[in-house]
């Protein structure tokens, strides 16, 4: 729903046929929450880390790459900024084919996997990785810690692969699917006919297809854009627990 009210609010921004180069305008709203730590981490903590780390190297390649580059560039006389360039930290988490993502999405696949599995896989592809440690401490499960830019972090590796596995309920896609809103059936990639002529079943599993690729090509095309943009950066300094917030 929400990719859906952006394109419709970036289709409202180009005004008629519009030609050349320039396609429109667009406005890109991220809202993230910030850096978590807490006593435990898990499969959530995960995820806005690994966002964070992403908002940082975009950060890092706007404000001090491309910068020094065109200071270069113009001539200007100017001192080099020290920065801790976090690729390697990305790489350990996203790349594949051995990142810890693709990793966790491997491991999803196999009826046979559980937690340990998953911890065995991350701990036996990463273990001289200097940005991932397992710490041996008796623990109730396997926990893992990166050095992400800010801070260590520990994560509780309970819970990872059925957090990522934590698709939509069949019985609510079967009621989506047969809803007599089109908006509703494009929602979850099924065209208004679709109802009519395929089962159920079918239905559920061209849903999930669109869902999966849908979003890839959105992280790719946003990902592009990111890097072609101006950007604006607005820093909130505060300190965050599960159940307050100073700002």
């Amino acid at each position: 729903l929400f990719d859906w009210i952006v394109e419709k609010v970036n289709d409202s921004l180009t005004a008629g046929q519009i030609k050349g180069p320039h396609k429109g305008n667009t406005i890109g709203v991220l809202d993230i929450f910030g850096f978590e730590v807490f006593q435990k981490n898990s499969f959530e903590q995960f995820c806005i880390n690994y966002a964070n780390e992403q908002l940082q190297q975009y950060f890092n390649k706007h404000i001090f790459k491309l910068e020094q580059v065109e200071y270069d560039l113009e001539g200007i006389e100017w001192q080099s900024v020290v920065f801790v360039d976090n690729a390697d930290c990305l790489d350990l988490i996203a790349k594949k084919p051995t990142g810890l993502l693709p990793l966790l999405d491997e491991e999803c696949s196999f009826p046979g996997a559980d937690d340990s599995s998953l911890f065995q896989k991350f701990e036996r592809q990463h273990k001289s990785h200097p940005y991932f440690s397992a710490p041996q401490m008796k623990q109730r499960e396997p926990v893992f810690t990166i050095s992400h830019y800010a801070s260590h972090v520990t994560y509780s590796i309970q819970g990872f692969r059925e957090k990522n596995r934590d698709l939509m309920r069949q019985d609510v896609i079967d009621v989506l699917a047969t809803s007599k809103m089109d908006l509703v059936r494009a929602l979850i990639g099924l065209p208004p006919y679709a109802v009519h002529r395929w089962h159920i079943a079918i239905l559920s599993v061209m849903a999930a297809v669109w869902f999966r690729k849908s979003g890839e090509k959105q992280k790719e095309k946003r990902e592009e854009e990111w890097m072609l943009s101006n950007p604006n950066v607005v820093t909130c300094e505060g300190k965050t627990s599960p159940t307050s917030l100073e700002s």
